[in-house]
Order: structure tokens, then C-alpha cells, then sequence
């Protein structure tokens, strides 16, 4: 075994529950999302993250150790660059599609970014990042 397949079964570990927080979407008859992510006018992050506290807990985190990303115009430009647009402008569902596709292309160039011991595509971060961001 090389070093790298611990870290490879962290991922695959932690895939599901990333799945989850960023990819779940709202469902019929659940309890609002916090009031600032849609106050903030971004429907577009609140249609990725299906769990916003979790997501805020994980963006707070990731900025924490990144006071670099600590600014909402930074992160906003970065995703709109990896995601081919602002993610304000673009449709739920071809957004959805283009933040999987990153994820994955991002896991193959190796741009992650370690959270509390979890292992993050660097745009799964920065939408986590963006949902704390616009919290605050």
C-alpha cells in the first residue's frame, strides 16, 4: 500500500456525508433554510446544501485555516471561474451537474483541502465557505 490509500479510504469514507451537506437539496416539508442564506439572495447556494448549518459549521471551519478565502468577493469569483459562471446566474440543475463535475475533476488534480479531518474538493469548501460567509 502507498501512502495515499489511507487517504483514499477517508475519502470514499467521507463521500456520503459530503454528499449529502452539499448535494442534498431541500425537501418538501422540511424546515426552512436559515433566513441569511436566502436574505443574502443566493437560492442558488441554498439549492446545493441540503443541510446549511453543517455546511456553515464546515465553510467556518475551512476559512479558519484559510484567512485567505475570508472574503465573500475572493470566494464568489473563484466558484464562478471553476463553475463556468456565477453561481447566482445559473440554472439549479445544470449548477448541480457543474459542481459534481468539478468535484471530481478537482479530486483528480489533486485541489483539496482538509477540514476537521475530512477530505474536501476545494469547491465543496468554498460553497461551505460561501454559505458561512454569507451567514455571518
Amino acid at each position: 500500500m502507498t501512502d495515499a490509500d489511507p487517504l483514499r479510504r477517508r475519502l470514499l469514507a467521507s463521500a456520503p456525508w459530503l454528499a449529502i451537506i452539499v448535494f442534498g437539496g431541500a425537501r418538501p416539508g422540511q424546515a426552512a433554510p436559515r433566513a441569511a442564506v436566502n436574505a443574502a439572495g443566493s437560492a442558488a447556494v441554498h439549492s446545493l446544501l441540503a443541510h446549511v448549518d453543517s455546511a456553515v459549521a464546515v465553510g467556518r471551519e475551512y476559512l479558519r485555516h484559510h484567512p485567505d478565502e475570508r472574503d465573500l468577493a475572493r470566494i464568489r469569483h473563484g466558484l464562478s471561474g471553476a463553475l463556468g459562471g456565477p453561481v447566482e446566474t445559473l440554472d439549479p440543475a445544470v449548477l448541480q451537474e457543474r459542481v459534481r463535475r468539478r468535484v471530481r475533476q478537482d479530486f483528480a488534480e489533486d485541489r483539496i483541502a482538509l477540514v476537521d479531518g475530512w477530505i474536501l474538493s476545494i469547491t465543496e469548501a468554498r460553497i461551505c465557505a460561501l454559505a458561512a460567509l454569507i451567514d455571518v
